[in-house]
């Protein structure tokens, strides 16, 4: 909402390219939104703000946000990331695929086996889409809903897959938003990887930061509307038959039909 203050506390962010400072358009949630140019972004140092430097109870987190894409499918757009691929590795990975431009969740395990999923769809271009990511534990989940998207038309879960339970937590201990962090005592840090910086072109509002996983009813009410919760995609063969959007099938919907 106009700054890079953390209205939780204690983990203001800091812009980390010289010159143009990001805009703050309207936004989705509240009164602005971050808007950036494919050019910059802003980093934080979880070393500075707590006794324990990775923001992990149980080795879980939950990231969600309202994201707006300006520019199809930059190579390895960063939404927020703790990852520095094998230089330092990292938690995680939430942005866009390199070469789909779909939305994608990659987390490092402790063991430093690599863990991905993807969207099956390009993120589409010029409107709001909320995302989120979750790692609870057994499995890593990723969702996405469109702001005007009716609610039965997809699933809210677009994609899920196990993994040990743990994280990657001994690495990098810088976090970007808009970009990718360079490699912790690479000379480049604090700031973008000069390598691939994968800043993020278009705009990003409401972004969250939760230590434990959320479930995907906790998700939708974040969302902030009715959402159908189905397990898996493809959606189960009934939504067709859901006419009054309510996420079942009763006499109700047939009332609507015979109507």
């Amino acid at each position: 909402d106009g700054n890079l203050t953390d209205s939780a506390g204690g983990y203001d962010a800091e812009l980390i390219t010289a010159g143009q400072e990001p805009t703050w358009p309207a936004g989705q949630i509240g009164t602005n939104a971050m808007e950036l140019y494919g050019d910059k972004g802003a980093i934080f140092d979880l070393t500075k703000f707590a006794s324990n430097p990775y923001p992990t109870t149980g080795q879980e987190f939950t990231l969600t946000a309202w994201v707006y894409v300006d520019t199809p499918h930059p190579a390895w757009a960063s939404i927020i990331k703790h990852w520095n691929g094998g230089v330092s590795r990292g938690m995680f990975h939430f942005g866009l695929d390199s070469g789909s431009g779909a939305l994608d969740l990659q987390i490092d395990q402790a063991n430093e086996t690599g863990i991905s999923i993807t969207d099956s769809v390009m993120l589409p271009t010029g409107q709001w889409q909320f995302v989120a990511a979750v790692a609870d534990g057994a499995y890593i989940h990723l969702y996405r809903m469109g702001a005007d998207e009716a609610i039965s038309s997809r699933t809210f879960e677009v994609a899920s897959h196990t993994y040990d339970g743990t994280l990657n937590t001994t690495s990098t201990k810088w976090v970007g938003i808009g970009c990718k962090p360079a490699a912790q005592g690479s000379g480049n840090d604090p700031g973008a990887d000069p390598g691939a910086s994968g800043f993020w072109d278009g705009k990003l509002d409401d972004l969250r930061v939760y230590n434990y996983g959320l479930n995907a009813e906790q998700i939708a009410d974040i969302f902030g509307s009715s959402v159908c919760i189905y397990s898996k995609n493809p959606a189960p063969s009934w939504v067709s038959m859901d006419f009054n959007k309510d996420c079942k099938v009763s006499l109700d919907d047939f009332a609507v039909f015979a109507a």
